[in-house]
């Protein structure tokens, strides 16, 4: 199964497709069983937009799916989390959106399954800072508010406020 993902807001069109190919560009070439992966980038015949397709992912956030969950139920999907980061960061790839809604879990026969989703605001190098805030801002590490210099280590402040939510309810 696919699913495309294309530019929704024809106001931000310039600034999406820019988003839209570099998360395409970075993810082309990776292969982990916890983070998605993209097939093909084109063009919406007869109507100018581009999309990509990318692997289908079913199940819930990250938030819903450990709601109730006993700790060491969380535990195997903490572990596939932290395996899909150090992917990225493998890849000298900060993801800078990290939260909830960026991974889906499914609960299958087997077990939760993990996936990383979502690198539209991903920065290559180890190092990243720039003017302005982009992300999601109860995410994000005080560095990264500060308009400071931050690196992957903003990834794994981000985990950490997941994972103190899924603990504290």
């Amino acid at each position: 199964d696919v699913a495309l993902k294309l530019i929704r807001d024809e106001a931000f069109a310039r600034d999406q497709l820019r988003y839209l190919r570099h998360e395409f560009r970075l993810m082309c070439d990776w292969r982990h069983d916890h983070v998605t992966r993209v097939f093909d980038f084109e063009r919406l015949h007869g109507t100018g937009k581009f999309f990509f397709t990318e692997e289908m992912v079913f199940g819930q956030d990250f938030r819903s799916a450990v709601h109730g969950m006993a700790l060491a139920e969380l535990v195997p999907v903490t572990v596939q989390l932290c395996r899909a980061l150090a992917f990225v960061h493998s890849r000298e790839i900060i993801h800078r959106d990290l939260k909830p809604r960026n991974t889906v879990v499914e609960i299958g026969p087997r077990g939760p399954h993990l996936e990383l989703i979502d690198f539209h605001l991903a920065r290559e190098g180890a190092r990243a800072s720039g003017p302005g805030i982009e992300g999601t801002l109860g995410y994000m590490a005080p560095e990264v508010i500060q308009g400071q210099e931050f690196d992957r280590r903003a990834d794994v402040y981000a985990l950490g406020v997941m994972l103190y939510e899924a603990l504290a309810g």
